[in-house]
């Protein structure tokens, strides 16, 4: 989880040499983050950011439809090839509150919205399939 000063946490880790393409930035849609500007500037590190609370109606967060929109703006900014999707469905872990938000809900719901905001297939595919595989791979 960053803390307030994403830049800053992902900055350090950079420092000590790890490869851009090696980095993920979770919780990149929280609300903090958007508002000021700092997924934005995540996304000029070259690190992978992690739109991963779909589903979500956590105050926290953002919602779907302004996710969708997040997506939109990062891959027609040139950075669709570092996003990766997910909706932290953990059910009840460590301690806190079941989130019951339904594993399938980036499939059957978030992509959807995806298109309706206008991404195409390409950048769909490239998102939820080649992106994950690129970033898990062994090297």
């Amino acid at each position: 989880r960053p803390s307030t000063d994403a830049l800053h946490d992902a900055g350090i880790v950079l420092d000590e040499g790890l490869a851009t393409d090696r980095v993920v930035i979770g919780e990149a849609d929280r609300r903090d983050l958007v508002d000021t500007g700092l997924t934005a500037a995540l996304a000029k590190t070259g690190v992978y950011l992690a739109i991963d609370h779909v589903g979500s109606d956590s105050s926290e967060f953002i919602s779907d439809a302004e996710r969708a929109r997040l997506v939109v703006e990062l891959v027609a900014s040139g950075y669709g090839n570092r996003v990766v999707l997910s909706a932290s469905a953990t059910g009840a872990a460590f301690g806190v509150a079941a989130n019951m938000v339904p594993y399938d809900i980036v499939l059957t719901k978030f992509v959807p919205k995806l298109r309706r905001a206008g991404l195409a297939d390409a950048d769909v595919e490239r998102i939820i399939v080649a992106n994950p595989a690129e970033l898990l791979a062994v090297r």
